[in-house]
């Protein structure tokens, strides 16, 4: 709200308006009039301007939001998916290891080099 009144501040001065005492009401007031379905917000912090939507714009940004937010989801899941597969081969090739009392008998024919990447 605090940059549509400098800009209707700055669009007076250059069109030779003397006077320039719009309050915040009265341009609120006159762009309710002149957009149907505007929206204004309170913000939660007092040091914060308030916040101005249109609910059709809004609610359309709010869903592609959340299909994006999905996808994102689905493609992150396919990637952990497919990692674990590809570690579930290499492991499943790898040489099998019998703990004997001591890590120092494991050798790189016990664990796959990928595992150790994965880790790493």
């Amino acid at each position: 709200m605090s940059d549509l009144q400098s800009a209707y501040d700055s669009i007076l001065k250059e069109n030779g308006v003397d006077n320039i005492t719009c309050s915040r009401k009265a341009l609120k007031d006159l762009i309710k009039g002149e957009i149907d379905g505007v929206e204004f917000h309170r913000p939660k912090r007092v040091n914060e301007s308030e916040r101005v939507t249109i609910k059709e714009t809004r609610d359309a940004a709010v869903q592609l939001s959340e299909l994006e937010q999905e996808r994102d989801v689905t493609d992150d899941m396919n990637t952990l998916y497919n990692a674990a597969l590809n570690l579930r081969k290499s492991i499943n090739k790898s040489k099998k290891w019998v703990f004997e009392g001591s890590l120092e008998t494991l050798s790189k024919e016990n664990y796959p080099e990928e595992l150790y990447c994965f880790f790493n």
